[in-house]
């Protein structure tokens, strides 16, 4: 059987100093254990390699740093946003957005006017009395196409109030009206009749002392009810 021990010689020049006898079997188990730790970490690196380059997992000696939040401790003593900043609604953009419904609320009311091809509306006046409990509204209903053929039919006048019990009336004062001022009765509005033009004029009276007229609404329909215009003018708004 071989010697299992090996010799090793320490020489100062050509003199030899000191020898040292080591056993082969150590030196393999050394050689081996080196070379198994060193294999460990080379699989280590590779593996962080690999994580990297296919998750976006960023390679750090140093373990990542945990939020509160992500590993469920408290975050009690963490700093918090401060909020006292948020616009509430009292600032400029809370005005801005109530300046833009009313806006709205205005276009809408002219949202649903009709126009018509047979007649239009002239001379239009509507003056409010001093003690702004009366719209009188005169105008004149003019036919297009001039003196070719008459038309006649009935018209209604509605004007919108600030009042909650009665939001609108209406003249002729027996119309009845829709929730949302609109005509459900043509047959009870004042009749007209016109071969090139005709002249009328209607009065509403407030029926709360607490209120005002807000604007108004005339509607002309044909003898069998069909709508030949609406048209929505705000208050003292002359054409």
């Amino acid at each position: 059987m071989p010697d299992e021990n090996i010799t090793l010689l320490i020489l100062n020049g050509v003199k030899r100093v000191r020898s040292i006898k080591v056993n082969r079997k150590r030196i393999r188990f050394t050689i081996f254990t080196l070379s198994f730790f060193a294999a460990l970490f080379l699989i280590s690196l590779g593996l962080n390699v690999f994580m990297y380059v296919n998750n976006g997992y960023q390679f750090s000696l140093f373990p990542p740093q945990i939020s509160g939040s992500e590993s469920g401790t408290s975050t009690e003593n963490e700093p918090q946003a401060d909020n006292s900043a948020v616009d509430k609604g009292d600032g400029p953009e809370s005005t801005k957005a109530a300046d833009q419904s009313e806006v709205t609320e205005k276009e809408n009311i002219f949202a649903n006017d009709h126009d018509s091809e047979i007649l239009e509306i002239l001379n239009l006046k509507s003056p409010i009395n001093s003690e702004g409990t009366e719209l009188s509204v005169s105008f004149s209903i003019s036919k297009k196409d001039g003196p070719l053929e008459a038309v006649s039919g009935r018209f209604v006048i509605v004007a919108k109030t600030t009042g909650t019990n009665e939001p609108f009336l209406s003249y002729p004062e027996n119309v009845k009206l829709k929730p949302d001022g609109m005509v459900s009765d043509y047959k009870a509005g004042e009749r007209f009749g016109a071969k090139v033009i005709t002249h009328k004029n209607g009065s509403i009276l407030l029926t709360e002392k607490t209120v005002s007229f807000e604007w108004y609404r005339i509607f002309i329909f044909t003898d069998d009810g069909v709508l030949l215009l609406r048209k929505t003018m705000p208050l003292n708004n002359n054409i």
